[in-house]
């Protein structure tokens, strides 16, 4: 039993012997900027704890020789300059590992990289509305459409997310604001051409998964810090800051005839922004039964566009 114990250990890692060649060739590695401890360690099969001592080693020995007085050295004998065996096994593979080295360069962009780089090419893309008859190509061929790219990601509009995106777009609609494209990380949702701040939540009580029972309706209100797309600049405060709030309730109860794109199926509910200020101004979510507590402007699609502007109309005195 204890024979085979004993067998069974790990073999311990041999000791390396450490020529003076070797040393300096782990220093000069060292000294490249376009290589870390670790990458050198790795390449010459060696801890990092290893080459940072070696490295030092060589460093404080560097300097200790430039401060001495050279002296001559005694002549060296023919048979002092045969190689050790460890020597030779070392220069056999000396050009293997500094090859393994030198595919090991960092390939991320840092600041090294971008000095000099125009910072006009870094900024803001300009995005051109598509139509879906764009090609998905390689080469000259093409291997499908960003229609059928659409298709594929975009047709489950019970799902949070697209149904979410649907519901800006109706909204961005009614207001006359859906000539461009959505921005992603804008402060507020919808910007008029009369000027005023839109966010658009939205909820369902059917979902596209399997459900036991009816979705519980709430939307979230939380304040947040947030991204200026207009002027590419970062705001800490935390509020809210839009002007009005639009609440899309896909009301719709029966499974079999939920269809997203019949806006018989939503209504809308509609809230100046001060009202959750100063009714719930830290409150992160909002159920249905309590928002009707706030007396929001409750309409269709056809009375969108005027229930926003009422709201709107109360906040600037306009």
């Amino acid at each position: 039993m204890l024979t085979a114990g004993i067998a069974g250990k790990k073999e311990s890692r041999r000791r390396r012997s450490f020529t003076p060649g070797l040393k300096a060739e782990v220093a000069e590695l060292c000294r490249r900027r376009d290589l870390s401890v670790g990458q050198v360690a790795k390449s010459l099969d060696l801890t990092e704890t290893t080459v940072r001592g070696r490295t030092k080693e060589t460093e404080v020995g560097s300097s200790k020789r430039e401060s001495l007085t050279t002296t001559p050295l005694a002549p060296v004998k023919p048979e002092q300059t045969q190689p050790t065996t460890h020597q030779t096994d070392w220069q056999r593979n000396r050009d293997r590992r500094q090859a393994a080295v030198v595919v090991l360069k960092p390939r991320y962009c840092d600041e090294r990289t971008t000095r000099g780089m125009d910072i006009s090419d870094l900024g803001a893309l300009v995005i051109t509305r598509r139509s879906g008859n764009e090609p998905i190509t390689i080469g000259d061929a093409a291997v499908g459409t960003l229609g059928e790219f659409w298709s594929w990601a975009c047709s489950d509009l019970a799902n949070n997310t697209m149904r979410g995106v649907l519901a800006e777009y109706l909204v961005a609609t009614a207001l006359g604001a859906a000539a461009g494209t959505r921005t992603e990380w804008d402060t507020v949702d919808i910007r008029t051409p009369e000027g005023w701040r839109v966010e658009v939540k939205s909820a369902a009580y059917l979902q596209s998964w399997t459900q036991s029972r009816l979705s519980d309706i709430s939307f979230s209100i939380a304040p947040a810090s947030g991204w200026d797309a207009q002027t590419g600049t970062a705001s800490a405060d935390v509020l809210r800051r839009s002007d009005v709030y639009v609440f899309c309730l896909l009301h719709h109860q029966d499974k079999q005839t939920l269809n997203p794109l019949n806006l018989d199926q939503w209504t809308f509910h509609v809230l100046p922004t001060r009202v959750l200020d100063e009714q719930c101004p830290g409150q992160r979510t909002i159920r249905l039964s309590s928002l009707g507590f706030l007396s929001p402007l409750k309409t269709s699609f056809g009375g969108l566009h005027e229930a926003v502007a009422a709201c709107a109309d109360s906040i600037h005195g306009s």
